[in-house]
């Protein structure tokens, strides 16, 4: 169970995972029926004090967080998901500010690709965009070494 806060430190959802592969045609997380995902970026009450100063880097989920975390990167926030909504674009403009930087890892597969182009549509005219290409088909961030992890991100 991972505990999910809104931008305002206020705990506003719990979201399970299933250990291991899900049930045909189930989503491997699960949240409460009145949870709506699209109106929280994971993780943003955390990183929002450095995102004005760094650059906070963007990825898809709560594990691909917790590594970059663990490896020492305390700005990393995700979407959980690989869509953005208007209001977690919305928040993530004013967490970084006018002339912000956000950095995209997302997974190298197809679905991450494609909300890598969704996302920069979203905030090229916005703030300072860097994309960081993982560098082998099927790599996701929650997979790499804290070595690969910074170089990807040098």
């Amino acid at each position: 169970v991972i505990p999910i806060h809104n931008e305002n430190e206020e705990l506003v959802a719990y979201a399970g995972r299933y250990p291991g592969d899900s049930p045909e045609g189930e989503s491997k997380y699960k949240f409460p029926s009145k949870f709506k995902k699209s109106l929280v970026v994971f993780n943003l009450n955390r990183a929002k004090d450095k995102a004005k100063d760094e650059r906070v880097i963007l990825v898809e989920g709560f594990f691909d967080v917790f590594n970059l975390w663990q490896a020492g990167y305390k700005n990393a926030i995700a979407l959980m998901g690989t869509s953005m909504s208007d209001e977690q674009e919305k928040l993530i403009i004013e967490a970084v500010g006018k002339n912000g930087k956000v950095a995209l890892m997302f997974d190298s597969d197809e679905a991450g690709a494609k909300a890598i182009t969704e996302v920069v549509e979203r905030l090229i005219d916005k703030v300072y965009l860097k994309i960081i290409r993982l560098s082998k088909e099927g790599l996701e961030p929650d997979s790499l070494s804290k070595e690969e992890i910074k170089k990807a991100l040098k």
